[in-house]
Formats: structure tokens, C-alpha cells, sequence
């Protein structure tokens, strides 16, 4: 049994435990010691490349003193982790005693890359990228290995004959709106839906939501709505960084508990907070807010490319997805990758415009391409339901008008949008609100409202 305040043991494995490995156990040692017992070790020994100390030196880290170890000489060390850093010390790795789990993240062998350099600056700059890669990697462990003890719950999907999925999220038992985006992926060739957590909100009608999701989605996550309805809290857990904001949400979750038979509490314990979707075109990982915390807004304007790809890196990904900001938005990243935020399945992205998203991924050889979806639905006579039913006006005015009446001051800056005053419309044209490298919204065959 591990106790609180135990490290984590960390063996990096490579070939020759020359370059990489020895790059990553520098690395984890420097920056996250407190965390971290590193090792590194390799099928073979082939002496510590001088370059690598060079460059490691260059960033601040003196690896000068290590040396070329054999994986046997570790042997009576019982690991939490081996992470194999190339492809031929993941295929020759060893059997390791215990619950060691091992990890594959590969990276470029820098001394294969540096033999046809040209120049010194060429030759050392293969072994600078590869030094930057592995730091990225480091600087998000242990956050980013699969079950990590204390860790959020995983399950892990076989979809191996899938080419389309749909990613959908933040419904807030907006039924006919989930409904409506369900009919929507279909008809557009999704063979599998994903839904990414808080199915439970605002507009109540929690029973029904959660039969319809059980019916019709193939992967379910929870989110923070759901941890906090499975513990019986009364708040919502979404972490805003307004206090007003988070007030006003948790303010939603009664509704949300009032619709909420307690035989579906178990059902919601048991449901993973990650998720990996193995499918034909690739491993998907998937999350409610991060891989790392159920309740973290991973908005675009904060987009932090390394971080991604180190989450990646270690599941093998070729994508992730995820929700919690309300905000859609698709990133392309470097190796055919792709991060998308599915934005909200039930409630719209505060730009005048009623209508809801989910995201739809479509597998192109061993890569995903990615369109956030645009769907509407009676929006009108939906939020007229819900004001007779009680639920407050912060809430369905939010779905008349397409205008948040609340958490915009959690949002980044340059994400805030406000509705126009002197009764204007005011909608913000779609394309708008997205950087260059992000997807353009793609409406559905549906008339718009």
C-alpha cells in the first residue's frame, strides 16, 4: 500500500541508456524531485553520449555524473512505472515484478539523426528538439500516466471498426437539445457517441437525461455534475474562478438533484472520469475538463501545445477531447495529432446564436479530421417549459437569447463576449471566434433559427 507522501518510481528505458533516458531521468529529477524517484536504464549499455550532456548543461541540468546502467542492475527495485522512450526498448522490455505498469512515449533517436548533419549546429540541434520533447513530456508527469495511484478513474473502449465518433458534452438535462445533436451525428455517419460528463445541470429532467444518454452513447464519462450528484453534494464542483459565477452554478444543481432518483446514484459512481477510445483510425483519449483534473477549462487562448502532446504522447494518442468550457474549438498539433473541445451539447457559446455543438471526429487513414457541428432545436418553447417548471431566468435566458447570463467573468478576456445593448441582435458571425488554426463551424442540413 503506497502512503501519502511516497514517490513515485520512475525507470526511463531506451537501448543503450546513452541519450534519452538519460535526458529523462535529468529532467525528472530537476523538475519534480519532490514527486519523482527517477531511474534510467537500457537493454544494453552504450556509455552517456557527450551531446546530451552538452545540451542538458545548456538547459540547467548537469547529467555529467550519470552513467550507463544495464536494466538488471535495477532489478531488485520495485517500479511504479517504466517508460520505454524508444520503440526497440518497448518491444525488448523485460518483465517487471509487482504492479509495475509499463508505458511507451517514443521519441527520435538524436545520434541517428545528428549522422548526416552538416555542421555542429545542425548536429547538437536534433539533440536540443529531442532534449524540449522530453522535458514537455516530464514537466506533466505523473498527471499524465495512465492509473496513477490517486489518480482520476479510466476505462479504456475497443472501437476498432469505428471511423466516426461524435464527442458531446455539457448537456445540463437539456434533452431535446442532446436529442436533437444525437439525430444530427447519425445522420452524419457516427458510428460511435462519446459523451464527455455533466449530462446533469440547470434545466433538470435528470431521470430522463440519464436513461436517454444509457440508451444511446457507447462511452460515457462523468463529469464534475456527476461526481457531485453521486456524493449527494448540493454544489456543482466547476471550479470558475468567479465566486458569483460558481455560486450561480451550483444554484443549478438543485434542479438537477430534484429530477434525480437515487437508484442512479452507483450508476453514476462507477463511471470513469478519462477514457481511452481505441478505433480505426487511432486511440482517442478523452476527458471531462483535462486528463489531469475533472473541473480544469482548457480554453483555447490558453492552448499549451506541449502539455497536449505530452498527454498524448503517453497514451499513445492520436487525439484528445474534452468539454467543461461551453467553448468548441479544434487545434491540429505536430505528428497528424488533434486536440478538439466539443463545446456544449445543451447550452450555447454565448454568441447571440441559440443553437448547441458537439464535435464530430472522422478517422482519415491513421489520423482524425474534426468539424465542430452546429445543431438547432425549439429552443424557444423548451425554455418557456422550463421557466413554468421553475427554473430561473439566469438559466433560460441563456438558452432563448444564446447570451450567458453568467460565467462570462470566469472566462479569459479575450474569450468574453456580451450581449449588444439597445436591443440589437447582435450575433457574433461564426469563423469569428476562432484563431487561424481552429476549425470553422459546419452547420447541419437544418434551417437556422
Amino acid at each position: 500500500m503506497r502512503s501519502v507522501g511516497d514517490k513515485l518510481k520512475i525507470l526511463f528505458l531506451c537501448t543503450g541508456n546513452s541519450c534519452r533516458s538519460q535526458m529523462a531521468e535529468g529532467w525528472a529529477r530537476h523538475l519534480d524531485g519532490d514527486t519523482i524517484e527517477a531511474y534510467s536504464a537500457g537493454i544494453e549499455t552504450h556509455g552517456l553520449n557527450p551531446d546530451a550532456v552538452r545540451v542538458m548543461a545548456e538547459a540547467g541540468v548537469d547529467i555529467a555524473g550519470h552513467r550507463s546502467k544495464h536494466v538488471d542492475e535495477l532489478k531488485g527495485i520495485r517500479f511504479d512505472y517504466v517508460v520505454t522512450v524508444c520503440g526497440h526498448a518497448h518491444e525488448s522490455c523485460p518483465r517487471f515484478p509487482g504492479r509495475t505498469r509499463v508505458v511507451h512515449v517514443g521519441f527520435d533517436d538524436p545520434p541517428r539523426l545528428a549522422a548526416s548533419a552538416r555542421t555542429d549546429a545542425e548536429r547538437l540541434g536534433h539533440y536540443r528538439r529531442v532534449r524540449d520533447e522530453i522535458r514537455a513530456l516530464v514537466a506533466v508527469l505523473p498527471e499524465a500516466l495512465p492509473g496513477r495511484p490517486g489518480g482520476m478513474s479510466e476505462r479504456r473502449f475497443d472501437f476498432s471498426g469505428a471511423r466516426c465518433v461524435a464527442l458531446m458534452g455539457g448537456a445540463y438535462g437539456n434533452l431535446p437539445a442532446l436529442q436533437a445533436c444525437v439525430e444530427d451525428a447519425r445522420a452524419a455517419g457516427a458510428d460511435v457517441l462519446a459523451f464527455l460528463g455533466d449530462a446533469l445541470g440547470a434545466c433538470g429532467h435528470s431521470d430522463e437525461t440519464l436513461a436517454f444518454l444509457r440508451e444511446h452513447f457507447q462511452a460515457i464519462l462523468a463529469g464534475n455534475h456527476e461526481r457531485e450528484a453521486a456524493a449527494g453534494s448540493s454544489g456543482c464542483g466547476c471550479g470558475l474562478a468567479s465566486p458569483e459565477d460558481e455560486r450561480i452554478s451550483c444554484q443549478g444543481q438543485r434542479h438537477a438533484l430534484e429530477s434525480l432518483s437515487a437508484s442512479w446514484k452507483p450508476w453514476l459512481d462507477a463511471l470513469p472520469s478519462v477514457a481511452e477510445l481505441d478505433t480505426a483510425a487511432g486511440r482517442l483519449l478523452l476527458s471531462h475538463g483535462s486528463p489531469a483534473r475533472i473541473n480544469e477549462f482548457l480554453y483555447e487562448t490558453r492552448f499549451e501545445e506541449v502539455r497536449w502532446l505530452a498527454w498524448l504522447r503517453a497514451r499513445d494518442a492520436v487525439g484528445l477531447g474534452c468539454t467543461h468550457t461551453g467553448l468548441p474549438w479544434i487545434r491540429r498539433l505536430p505528428g497528424g495529432r488533434l486536440a478538439a473541445n466539443c463545446g456544449a451539447a445543451g447550452k450555447p457559446d454565448n454568441d447571440g446564436d441559440p443553437a448547441v455543438h458537439y464535435a464530430l471526429l472522422t478517422g482519415r487513414g491513421g489520423s482524425f479530421e474534426a468539424e465542430i457541428r452546429r445543431v438547432v432545436y425549439d429552443h424557444r418553447a423548451w425554455a418557456e417549459r422550463l421557466a413554468r417548471e421553475g427554473v430561473e431566468s439566469v438559466f433560460t435566458e441563456t438558452l432563448r437569447t444564446g447570451w450567458w447570463q453568467s460565467g462570462t467573468k470566469s472566462l479569459p478576456e479575450s474569450e468574453r463576449r456580451t450581449a449588444p445593448c439597445c436591443g440589437s441582435k447582435g450575433r457574433v458571425k461564426r469563423g469569428q471566434r476562432f484563431r487561424e488554426n481552429s476549425s470553422r463551424f459546419l452547420s447541419n442540413p437544418k434551417a437556422e433559427s
